[in-house]
């Protein structure tokens, strides 16, 4: 039958009408030939984009490598480089912003090969996707009918991008031929999260998203190294950090796939209307937490952003939490940043100037530590200037001694070390003129003691990681009459367990 259909097409091919579809098969035919023949001839040039040394850096910064069971998808990215702005670009040839025609086969089977898609999916795929196809050798889905974003060359990225370098997000679409977009997780300066179905996994995962800008490309390749470095040396244990299950890029976007895991503990305490929670639960998540911190203190990763939303349930169910967003992480011996974390979050050092080390997230840790009791950050500055003043109400002037290393102390100090005045609002703070058990009002003494060592102001002397998890508030046992009294408060109709 097949060579029945090439005599009758030589033999009528001056009758046969130049669809669209004829075209495309004929010029992407036409296309792989002449790929084919410069590759025999030894040529450098590829139909649908040239790899250049950029392309061959930023892999290097990803560090992509197929160790410890990681599944990095390479073949999408023969044709990406970086253009003059250090933006990622995709060289896609012939492009049209013409939308094909609507057809879909009701008996379509995943996996497909690139060649078999390109029959099967006709009617589905865009202009683009029929060129951007090739470059995959395995197709686990190629999205719906009305999943698809019209592409136009005029536009940034083709169309795929709005006006703040975030990729467009349509339900059903699918991301690198395997993912399918479920619902948007979250968005923040980094870009976006996304909860997707994995085609070749057959499960539900996280994908990150970055945004298509330079300074947002360095700092993924960072996470991901770092993300790397977490899963490598883990020798099966579970640390309570989250894990890397993929990464790859994708129509010039980092995307990194992360398990996927259940409600953060700002969300937590907003559905218990900021009351709080009772202490044996906040014993169960900062035992977790540390262990958390310890494996990242062992490796020298300083997570730099440690806060409520940064941890996260692995399900509704269970007191289980791992430590979540490495995009503001970094290795203490290659320390990128001199102004970092949240501001209620932030140590002192980083607002003082003072070099930082892994204790600024001993730091934060004091901080979540008081907010999941009281509902409320302990030290909710609106600036970093009234930030440090409130740090100052609960806990003093910081040692003299720190002082000489402090290179923002001109900001806040006068050249005789004098306080400068600073009033929010009309009120004016104090140093040393508040008690952190007022704030608090617990009566363990045991927790009170593990947030005091937490607020130290010398980072050499601030509690560690290792030293918090033998702390008696971690190890300690709680009482049936404890856990009763603290029941009291009110956490939520089903207390978790």
């Amino acid at each position: 039958m097949e060579n029945l259909f090439k005599r009758r097409s030589v033999a009528k091919e001056s009758k046969t009408p130049k669809t669209k579809t004829n075209l495309l098969r004929r010029k992407l035919t036409s296309t792989q030939k002449a790929k084919n023949n410069s590759l025999e001839s030894g040529s450098k040039k590829l139909p649908y984009g040239k790899v250049n040394k950029s392309y061959s850096l930023l892999k290097k910064k990803l560090s992509i490598s197929s160790s410890k069971g990681s599944e990095i998808n390479n073949s999408s990215n023969r044709n990406i480089s970086l253009n003059s702005s250090g933006s990622l670009r995709r060289n896609l040839s012939n492009f049209s912003a013409k939308s094909p025609s609507r057809v879909v086969s009701t008996e379509l089977q995943y996996p497909l090969n690139s060649r078999a898609a390109l029959l099967k999916l006709s009617g589905i795929l865009n202009n683009y996707e029929k060129l951007e196809i090739i470059d995959y050798s395995v197709i686990y889905y190629a999205g719906t009918q009305n999943s698809k974003l019209k592409p136009n060359s005029e536009e940034v990225n083709s169309g795929y991008d709005d006006e703040r370098g975030d990729y467009k997000l349509v339900r059903a679409d699918h991301i690198a031929y395997r993912y399918e977009i479920v619902k948007i997780l979250g968005k923040g300066s980094f870009g976006q999260v996304v909860e997707c179905h994995d085609h070749k996994r057959k499960e539900n995962i996280a994908l990150k998203i970055i945004r298509n800008k330079r300074r947002f490309h360095s700092q993924a390749a960072i996470e991901v190294k770092i993300l790397q470095a977490l899963r490598e040396f883990d020798q099966g244990i579970d640390h309570r950090v989250i894990k890397i299950k993929n990464s790859f890029v994708f129509r010039n976007h980092i995307c990194i796939v992360f398990e996927l895991l259940s409600l953060n503990l700002y969300d937590l305490l907003k559905n218990v209307n900021f009351i709080g929670l009772s202490l044996q639960l906040i014993q169960s998540f900062a035992g977790q937490v540390l262990k958390a911190l310890d494996y990242c203190n062992k490796l020298s990763i300083i997570h730099c952003d440690l806060k409520p939303e940064n941890i996260l349930l692995e399900s509704a169910e269970k007191s289980l939490v791992k430590v979540i967003d490495f995009g503001s992480a970094c290795f203490s011996h290659e320390r990128i940043y001199t102004y970092i974390q949240s501001r209620f979050y932030r140590a002192p050092e980083i607002i003082l100037g003072i070099p930082y080390t892994t204790s600024i997230d001993m730091w934060s840790f004091g901080c979540v530590l008081v907010e999941l009791f009281t509902g409320k950050p302990v030290f909710p500055g609106e600036s970093e200037h009234e930030q440090l003043l409130i740090i100052m109400e609960y806990l003093g002037y910081p040692p003299t001694y720190l002082m000489p290393q402090a290179s923002r102390s001109h900001l806040f100090f006068k050249g005789d070390s004098t306080l400068k005045t600073y009033t929010v609002r009309g009120k004016k703070r104090f140093p040393g003129t508040k008690n952190l058990r007022d704030f608090i009002k617990c009566s363990n003494e045991a927790y009170i003691d593990l947030i005091v060592r937490c607020f130290d102001w010398d980072p050499q002397k601030r509690i560690k990681p290792n030293e918090a998890l033998s702390h008696p508030f971690i190890l300690e046992k709680r009482s049936p009459r404890v856990v009763k009294s603290i029941s009291k408060r009110k956490l939520s109709k089903k207390r978790l367990k």
